[in-house]
This record gives structure tokens, C-alpha cells and sequence, in this order.
């Protein structure tokens, strides 16, 4: 069993806002071993799970299909999905502004670097970046779409007040 899934389920395993609030963590007792993988983590709407391989490599198996490399290993792969869990919904407030698909990841470094917020995550086309309370984000547009949400997701009910008026975010 790879030791960064014990360390993750034995210090946030029954922390919903880390484990179920958007992608689901399979607990220790249901992981299961597909094709020399071993799979922890389904995608919100059973799209695809991904597994760990005996090298830490993480693989996403899309729902009917083959294994495809998710290009990191498992460490950083936990370091990206635990603020994407909280933005996806761990944090019950949410807001969103439409910028140009090519300029949304500048808009959120500018956010960003305005409120001195360091770099949390960045894989696959999500970008996040956050405080203490709050978090400013976004996923790269679909191919053909000219327009993308960045995001503000956020636990301090003032904090995203002040965040949204300051940065022109609408909540969702």
C-alpha cells in the first residue's frame, strides 16, 4: 500500500470536505487492485477512477476503458486533487467571472499576486492558487470555446464578500 494513501487517510480520511466533497476517496477497506493498479479515487460521476501503480504512478481509467498516465506521481497528484476538493465544494461558497479562454490562468495569477496567494496547483489544465480561507482557480476551456469561468471558492463568508466585490466575481 503506498504510504502517502495511509498518511492521507490517517490524517484527513474522515474529513468529507477532503474525501467526498467532489471526487470520491475509496477508504482503505474498499481499495481494489484492476490491472496491476491500485484504485483509491473515482470521479464524481463514476467517469473514470484512478489507481496507483507499484512505481507510485498515478493512471486514470476511463469508465469501459484502458489506463492512460496521469504524467505525476502520486505525491503530487494529492497535492493538486486536496485544493481541488476543497474549491470543487468543500468550501460551500462559490463564485465565478467569464473572462477569454487564452487569459483566464493570467486573470488568477493577477488575483493571485495581488493578494500574495502562492501557487497550490497546477496539472492537466487547473490552476489554483490560495490563502488561508480562500482560493482563485480555473480549468482550461474545452477545445473551440472562446470563454472561461475562473473561479473563487471560499469557507470565510466575509472574506469571499470582500473578494468578490474587490475582484468581480458573481456567486454562483
Amino acid at each position: 500500500m503506498p504510504a502517502e494513501l495511509i498518511t492521507l487517510h490517517a490524517r484527513v480520511g474522515s474529513v468529507p470536505e477532503f474525501m467526498t466533497s467532489f471526487e470520491q476517496f475509496a477508504p482503505p477497506e474498499a481499495w481494489e487492485v484492476i490491472d496491476e493498479h491500485l484504485m483509491f479515487l473515482s470521479e464524481n460521476q463514476d467517469v473514470c477512477a484512478w489507481g496507483v501503480d507499484a512505481q507510485g504512478a498515478v493512471w486514470m481509467q476511463p469508465a469501459q476503458s484502458t489506463f492512460h498516465p496521469e504524467e505525476i506521481s502520486l505525491p503530487d497528484f494529492l497535492t493538486v486533487l486536496l485544493p481541488y476538493q476543497l474549491a470543487q465544494g468543500g468550501w460551500a461558497l462559490c463564485a465565478t467571472r467569464s473572462e477569454d479562454a487564452a487569459g483566464a490562468p493570467g486573470v488568477v495569477a493577477e488575483i493571485a499576486g495581488a493578494l500574495d496567494w502562492p501557487l497550490l496547483a497546477i496539472h492537466s489544465g487547473l490552476t489554483i492558487y490560495g490563502g488561508a480561507a480562500s482560493f482563485a482557480w480555473t480549468l482550461n476551456a474545452l477545445p473551440g470555446q472562446s470563454d472561461a469561468d475562473v473561479f473563487l471558492s471560499s469557507r470565510d463568508e466575509a472574506e469571499f464578500q470582500l473578494l468578490c466585490e474587490r475582484f468581480d466575481f458573481v456567486e454562483l
